[in-house]
């Protein structure tokens, strides 16, 4: 089944979740996603609120009709990790 959304798709947050109430209306934008199983769509949201990311289900999330760049939330910077998860020089 195919994403709802899109990277950088921003978002309104429609959760009825008690313990993420507090983001309830708040808007972010799409970091990163995962299927579950074969129709079950997970969404990293960068929240505007605490510029944090949470983890949001489909049915969580509202489409705002835009896109951020993708450039606000990348710098061209990376880092190498070794197999065991130490930083490599």
């Amino acid at each position: 089944m195919k994403a709802k959304f899109e990277f950088y798709e921003r978002v309104k947050i429609i959760t009825k979740n008690p313990s993420l109430s507090k983001l309830n209306g708040a808007h972010g934008t799409i970091v990163g996603k995962s299927e579950y199983g074969d129709s079950q769509w997970y969404y990293g949201v960068s929240v505007d609120l605490d510029d944090e990311g949470w983890c949001f289900e489909e049915h969580e999330l509202e489409s705002l009709g835009e896109f951020a760049k993708e450039s606000d939330y990348k710098t061209g910077e990376s880092i190498k990790v070794s197999s065991d998860g130490k930083l490599k020089e």
